[in-house]
């Protein structure tokens, strides 16, 4: 049986087989992508930014012309 010694920053681990590695890798992380909360304060910054640069235009135009 082959063994593989793998380092994750600063501190060594114990050495693992190949499948043990592959097993590893192929575990994808769990960031909680869907939290209702962040995409509810994501929606609401979008809608602050939109409402704010349309002010902005509507206010640079109506300077404009008087």
């Amino acid at each position: 049986m082959e063994t593989t010694s793998v380092s994750f920053g600063t501190k060594m681990s114990e050495p693992m087989t190949r499948e043990e590695y592959k097993a590893q890798q192929a575990k994808l992380p769990q960031t909680n992508a869907n939290s209702k909360e962040e995409n509810t304060m994501a929606i609401a910054g979008l809608g602050i930014l939109a409402a704010t640069t349309f002010t902005t235009l509507a206010g640079a135009t109506k300077r404009k012309y008087n």
